[in-house]
């Protein structure tokens, strides 16, 4: 009892010393405590671990200094400290070291929010342009729309909304396609040919931070899967559309984030997924490669931060975890050269999931090419996968 008085009696004569500093940071840490809590996209969870950290590492750092402002060490408190005594006759090295540990504070607190900067700038993918306009597409005038769809947070999404002929005549099934990281809704015009010449409709969406939806501080796998719900809670709104006959269409993050709204949601009857990667983290750590970042001094806190960021971990959405739970239909498309997301990765999902269908084809990542030969093969699984009587298998 008398050592932990000891303690109290030492922590309470620095705070008398330090108190204008002290309710200056107290005062400073209530507003911008106010001010993040009013920010939409507040991103408490990835700060949290951090601040402990950092609170940790000044704890331990004042107990290591402390022993030095007074006559006591932390392990042999045996007798009474004049603590104002020796802050008088000290005061030289005491005031030397009290900066010492706010300079300490303060470049830990100021690495970490460098690092987070940083790393948030690394999640918002470059806006390419969509390079045509949907009168320029080879398709009869009119049967493609340019249109603004309600997203997350009150954020709009641009979209393309191509019909097939013969709508008017009736409701028709309808197909959702999302783009890749850093590509747009015109990148997967390629896919909308077989299909509405089936006679599918098919949204092409812009996720946010893409093409011209808005933007957000940052995008994420997560994101681009609120943003392909928000396209299908659009879709199955619109007069022509059946929305019991609903599929989705992926490319590389697109298609993760398509199988990772399928694991969750049963309001699709197929999903293709195109170049799809296995788990963030193996992608995360070919990309660590490529930048020369070395994964034991800081990969590990960068994978650890941006999931900190998305606030979710990556295991959770990782596609060959989410396939397993998804319950319809899935054809995964690969290409044999693709070297952004090794054949491999697939052929994981394929085991993995245990009733999807693997389609390997002449390509690279890319597969703009590769889809205008094998659009009939996409065309096929689907009208299986929807009981679309109108589509006949091809010969």
């Amino acid at each position: 009892m008398y050592e932990i008085w000891l303690v109290i009696n030492i922590l309470w004569e620095i705070a008398l010393g330090i108190w204008p500093l002290l309710l200056a940071a107290a005062v400073a840490w209530a507003l911008l405590a106010q001010w993040v809590g009013r920010r939409p996209d507040a991103q408490w969870r990835s700060a949290l671990v951090t601040a402990m950290v950092v609170g940790l590492l000044v704890a331990v750092a004042a107990a290591a200094m402390i022993p030095g402002w007074s006559r006591a060490s932390i392990s042999d408190m045996g007798y009474w400290v004049d603590w104002a005594t020796r802050r008088g006759q000290d005061h030289g090295q005491t005031a030397g070291m009290i900066p010492e540990a706010l300079a300490l504070a303060a470049g830990l607190l100021g690495a970490r929010a460098l690092v987070h900067q940083v790393i948030v700038r690394g999640l918002r993918a470059p806006r390419m342009p969509h390079g045509l306009a949907p009168h320029e597409l080879p398709v009869a005038s009119g049967r493609v729309q340019a249109v603004d769809l309600p997203g997350p947070g009150g954020r709009r999404l641009a979209a393309w909304l191509a019909l097939p002929p013969g709508t008017a005549s009736g409701r028709v099934p309808a197909v959702l396609a999302m783009h890749g990281w850093g590509s747009n809704l015109a990148m997967m015009w390629p896919v909308a040919p077989p299909l509405l010449a089936a006679g599918y409709a098919v949204l092409l969406v812009d996720a946010r931070c893409h093409g011209h939806s808005d933007g957000e501080s940052f995008t994420s796998l997560p994101r681009f899967a609120e943003d392909i719900a928000a396209g299908l809670a659009w879709l199955r709104l619109q007069p022509g559309i059946d929305p019991q006959r609903l599929a989705l269409i992926g490319h590389s993050v697109g298609a993760a984030a398509a199988l990772l709204h399928a694991a969750h949601h049963d309001d699709v009857r197929a999903v293709i997924s195109l170049s799809a990667f296995a788990h963030p983290h193996e992608v995360m750590r070919r990309w660590m490669v490529e930048k020369q970042v070395p994964y034991p001094v800081l990969g590990w806190y960068v994978l650890r931060h941006v999931q900190g960021v998305i606030g979710v971990r990556f295991d959770a959405i990782a596609p060959v975890h989410t396939i397993t739970r998804v319950r319809c239909p899935v054809l995964l498309v690969h290409g044999l050269g693709d070297t952004t997301v090794p054949l491999e990765g697939a052929r994981r999902l394929h085991a993995a999931s245990g009733t999807a269908r693997l389609l390997t084809v002449e390509g690279d990542h890319d597969l703009r090419q590769a889809l205008e030969r094998h659009g009939h093969q996409m065309v096929e699984f689907l009208a299986l996968a929807m009981g679309n009587g109108r589509d006949k298998p091809s010969p």
